[in-house]
């Protein structure tokens, strides 16, 4: 027999907080997450370039689950019986639960590829982030070549590459080569940004080798399947995300290593256990972009179902928001794109800028003026002021206010 008093969630970035949040002042759960931080992932390509910093990104969480009544365990969960109810934790006890929310996310996957664990630097964390910024900060400041690759043009590589040009794109001497499988840069968007970014990219030192596969990575080679050797200072690899392998290990998995749900979100294989964000294959059998607001919503809805059961109501079924998708190109462009409707303009960064500094805000635990001088702060550092000092020149301000539709 379960615990019926035991509300747990396991993993605790914006998903898990966004469901601890949720269920503060309602019931208190235990919430398993090993490390200190928060973390804001929409923007962690902005430390390449020093446009952020890391301390911009994270939020303690210790403040808020305390201030919500929660009982936080730093503490890594190794296993999920889904049918006996019970966590296995990393030092070897044991934990039963009466219902879960599983908020793990994914992992960095490079594949099967030889040396890719050895010598890409993963695209994932701030912590990953921070550690390419200081990586070519270095290469920038030797003589000689600076050779970049970029495995991946999906979203993180076409914003790491915005980052690269807007940081260290007149340095003398830098090549950047952008590698990926398919065909096309953001092959699930409409092919005018994949046409914009090509004419953006033009003028600078970027070629993008697409259709083409890495076969090995070796020390600073990268071998393509086509027979093609490319020479590396640094190999960035933004190629895909991979599923946490405690979906598998637990039975709650299909085959892509992710968690399908239910409408209610409830997992497939298991009654009683939600899985939300990225850690998800499918809701209900559709398949969803892994975008933030997906796992926020998601979150709210299976915050909703735990208060729902312990109260003998009906469930609520979690109904996916088609919301525009913000991608930054370092200071070159930005695109908000709805379904097949993109509009273009370096000054949407603004936009996306106001999202992050709302997420962040959501998540802070201070009040009153302590948490105005926390925003405050956050906006001095994002550059908003140098980049609204450099539109004092009538060309530069024309220029970055232009909307555009792409067709």
């Amino acid at each position: 027999m379960h615990d019926t008093r035991s509300v747990v969630i396991v993993g605790a970035n914006i998903a898990g907080m966004t469901a601890a949040r949720a269920l503060a002042g309602r019931i208190s759960v235990k919430v398993y997450e090993p490390t200190a931080a928060l973390e804001w992932l929409p923007n962690i390509h902005e430390l390449i370039s020093g446009l952020k910093r890391p301390h911009n990104l994270r939020v303690e969480r210790g403040p808020l689950l305390a201030r919500g009544g929660h009982d936080w365990h730093r503490q890594r969960v190794v296993a999920i019986d889904p049918h006996r109810h019970q966590l296995t934790l990393e030092d070897g006890s044991e934990q039963l639960f009466s219902q879960l929310i599983v908020a793990i996310g994914g992992v960095h996957y490079s594949g099967t590829v030889p040396g890719a664990a050895e010598y890409a630097m993963p695209f994932k964390s701030v912590a990953d982030c921070q550690r390419i910024g200081i990586r070519l900060q270095q290469l920038a400041s030797r003589p000689g070549p600076m050779r970049v690759v970029i495995v991946g043009a999906g979203v993180e590589g076409v914003e790491a590459l915005g980052e690269v040009l807007r940081r260290f794109g007149r340095r003398p001497g830098l090549s950047i080569k952008v590698i990926d499988s398919r065909e096309r840069i953001l092959r699930n968007l409409p092919a005018a940004v994949d046409e914009t970014i090509r004419r953006h990219c033009a003028t600078w030192p970027v070629e993008f080798c697409l259709g083409e596969r890495v076969a090995a990575l070796d020390g600073e080679q990268i071998q393509l399947q086509s027979g093609l050797s490319l020479a590396a200072d640094i190999v960035i690899w933004t190629g895909g995300v991979g599923a946490h392998p405690l979906l598998h290990a637990s039975h709650l998995s299909d085959d892509s290593g992710f968690a399908p749900v239910s409408a209610e979100l409830h997992n497939d294989h298991a009654d009683g256990i939600y899985v939300v964000g990225d850690a998800v294959s499918r809701v209900a059998g559709v398949e969803l972009e892994r975008q933030a607001y997906h796992a926020i919503d998601m979150a709210r809805v299976a915050a909703a179902n735990v208060l729902a059961t312990r109260a003998g109501r009906s469930l609520q079924s979690y109904r996916a928001a088609m919301k525009p998708q913000l991608i930054t190109f370092g200071e070159l462009d930005t695109f908000m794109v709805s379904g097949e409707r993109v509009v273009a303009s370096p000054s949407l960064r603004l936009l996306k800028e106001a999202i992050y500094q709302a997420g962040i805000a959501g998540f802070d635990h201070r009040r009153g003026d302590r948490r105005l001088w926390g925003l405050w702060r956050r906006i001095l550092d994002s550059g908003i002021d140098g980049s609204i000092d450099s539109l004092r020149h009538p060309a530069t301000l024309l220029g970055w206010a232009r909307v555009r539709i792409l067709e």
